[in-house]
């Protein structure tokens, strides 16, 4: 009675870290064409049967994907900065807290 459900239940190939953790763990330990033991997760009981296992392959990213890579270290590397700056100018700082 779950989504699957129009496709006989069949989810479609999958990666590792799509699906609940006690689900993921039971799909990638299963021998292929087995039925195995009852998985219970936060949506309900399943019977899995692994039907193939695709070795894992490398691919090349593309432009959009290197760009916000580049982007991300750019940004690491300019908060790393920051935080240094912050840190000398705190150290050279003499700062007066009066209380009334």
């Amino acid at each position: 009675d779950c989504p699957s459900k129009n496709n006989g239940g069949d989810l479609g190939i999958f990666s590792r870290g799509e699906m609940v953790k006690p689900f993921e763990q039971a799909a990638f330990t299963q021998e292929k064409n087995a039925i195995g033991p009852v998985v219970e997760t936060n949506y309900g009981y399943h019977i899995i049967q692994v039907l193939e296992h695709l070795s894992p392959k490398t691919m090349s990213p593309d432009e959009t994907t290197k760009a916000k890579i580049a982007a991300y270290l750019q940004q690491q590397k300019q908060q790393e900065i920051f935080e240094d700056l912050i840190k000398k100018l705190r150290a050279k700082a003499n700062i007066v807290v009066y209380q009334n």
